[in-house]
């Protein structure tokens, strides 16, 4: 299910960025959808399917309380999952706990794109690795069921070392959060193609 149509960011190869939008669709702002509608959706999906629905787009990228209001439309609704929830910046307890209250059996997707951080700023992101460190821990700590990271090769200013560096940093992630089969890194090339308009 779709959040919203739009993006806040600004991600360098991404066709749904802000920035693709705008030149794109002539989209000057995002577009939210309802949080009970989105709930209403969920729950409908779930009634049919037993496989985890995919909310697409960070839940508090609209800010104002939003992953609140949806958090609390999904529970009216009887939503108890699987879930998977997409984070488009790193998050802490208070965020995971909200949704572990709601969503006994979530899963997380993030896309870190790189362990290095000049690279990942180059490509549009500005988070440390100890800030998404922290991200896993908090989600694991909060029954997180799965942790999917995802990296990317062939992104500006990244080389050769930088790629094996990055499978470096993913084996420590592995050896240090491994535990209990909840983390997954992957890493892929950014292949064949950009997206149009970014």
């Amino acid at each position: 299910v779709f959040t919203c149509r739009g993006c806040t960011l600004n991600c360098h190869s991404c066709g749904g960025s802000h920035y693709a939008f705008k030149r794109m669709c002539h989209r000057d702002n995002l577009a939210y959808r309802s949080p009970a509608l989105l709930a209403d959706d969920i729950h409908s999906i779930q009634r049919y399917l037993r496989g985890p629905v995919f909310i697409i787009g960070d839940i508090r990228q609209a800010g104002n309380g939003y992953d609140d209001e949806l958090l609390q439309a999904m529970s009216r609704r009887g939503v108890n999952g699987p879930v998977v929830l997409e984070l488009f910046s790193p998050a802490g307890d208070e965020f995971f706990k909200k949704v572990s209250r709601v969503i006994p059996h979530y899963n997380i997707q993030i896309s870190t794109e790189t362990h290095d951080e000049e690279v990942r700023r180059a490509f549009g992101k500005g988070w440390r690795n100890v800030d998404i460190e922290e991200t896993i821990r908090s989600a694991i700590t909060n029954n997180c069921r799965r942790f999917d990271l995802f990296y990317m090769i062939g992104l500006p200013k990244q080389d050769r070392s930088s790629v094996l560096g990055t499978v470096d940093y993913m084996a420590g992630l592995l050896k240090e959060y491994g535990k209990g089969n909840i983390v997954h890194p992957h890493i892929s090339p950014l292949a064949p193609f950009i997206d149009p308009g970014s």
